[in-house]
């Protein structure tokens, strides 16, 4: 009887110290999956962190260009503006080069458009002399006291 009281007694005990292993190995098991979900949960962490960071990234190119872009629409539009100007200023000379206006007696102005030099001569030329090409002295003059007050 002792000796089967020794043998259970041992068998008890040998069967505590598997429960006690097999307990140790769940724990480290366990232990090992929570480091393993830790490091998993770091790593979805650490990626969903550079994916806002290079988002945050790509948001602030695409706003610095943007804003080059609207820079450089603004720029086109004010030198466009100012190209137009330019060519107005100029047609603007070039017509008072071409149309002339003198003021005459009485408040009146008379405007006329030159003719050019070649075109003068020519008509000298063909009319025999100055005084026939431009009116002799005896050509009819307008009255400007017609005209009223």
């Amino acid at each position: 009887m002792a000796e089967k009281a020794r043998l259970e007694a041992e068998a008890a005990e040998k069967a505590r110290l598997e429960e006690e292993q097999r307990r140790k190995i769940e724990e480290e098991l366990v232990a090992a999956a929570k480091r393993e979900d830790e490091r998993l949960r770091r790593q979805e962490e650490a990626a969903t962190k550079r994916a806002a960071q290079e988002e945050a990234k790509r948001k602030h190119i695409m706003a610095a260009l943007r804003r080059e872009e609207d820079t450089r629409r603004r720029a086109e539009e004010a030198m466009a503006k100012v190209q137009a100007e330019k060519e107005r200023q100029l047609a603007e000379a070039l017509r008072r080069k071409t149309q002339f206006s003198k003021r005459t007696g009485g408040g009146f102005v008379v405007s006329f458009k030159p003719e050019p030099k070649e075109e003068k001569e020519e008509v000298c030329a063909k009319a025999g002399g100055v005084e026939e090409a431009w009116g002799s002295r005896n050509s009819r003059r307008l009255d400007l006291t017609e005209a009223g007050s």
